[in-house]
């Protein structure tokens, strides 16, 4: 599913996404899925490694095994896919960017909303872009303050869901204390 999803963002974009977890590459098989930017146009100007977990797992595991993905997968980023934040990694927020090389992000196929994902990929897309020789060309202070921006954004939206999780709990258990006095 998160490859499902990969593939469809990329696409349109121009990119080539591949899922690859079952090939080994560069000594091993980490990194589930591999975008190659703008891959459909031309030569790759980079390469994108998503790890897709849906288990938690240590803030120094995770880091190891997405620097593990980059490294095997040839790429410039690395991208770690977990269902939902309580299975990010310790002390890992959704959308916080590590060396300027990793993110973790979260997508639930049962939500059908991609935002999350789509964000991340962007990011992860743009600083692959910035690195390459033909970097130039991109704005780095305009990424960094959209980054920015669309990750306060999505901080929003979290607390948003959140309020309206606890809002809905509340509204449901009013629900059965009225149905028992009832």
């Amino acid at each position: 599913q998160v490859a499902d999803a990969i593939a469809a963002i990329a696409q349109g974009r121009g990119d080539s996404a591949e899922a690859v977890g079952e090939k080994t590459e560069g000594g091993g098989k980490k990194g589930d899925v591999v975008v190659e930017i703008e891959a459909q146009s031309g030569p790759a100007r980079g390469r994108i490694a998503f790890e897709a977990k849906n288990s938690r797992l240590s803030r120094n595991d995770a880091i190891a095994t997405l620097d593990e993905a980059r490294s095997q997968r040839s790429a410039g980023y690395a991208v770690l896919v977990v269902p939902s934040d309580a299975q990010a990694p310790a002390k890992f927020i959704p959308l916080e960017e590590l060396h300027g090389n990793k993110i973790v992000v979260t997508f639930d196929p049962e939500s059908d909303s991609t935002l999350v994902l789509e964000t991340g990929y962007l990011l992860a897309r743009a600083r692959v872009l910035m690195a390459s020789p033909e970097g130039d060309e991109i704005d780095a202070a305009a990424v960094r303050q959209a980054a920015g921006r669309a990750i306060d954004l999505l901080k929003k939206v979290s607390g948003i869901k959140s309020s309206l999780t606890a809002a809905s709990n509340q509204i449901l258990k009013t629900s059965e204390t009225v149905g028992e006095l009832a």
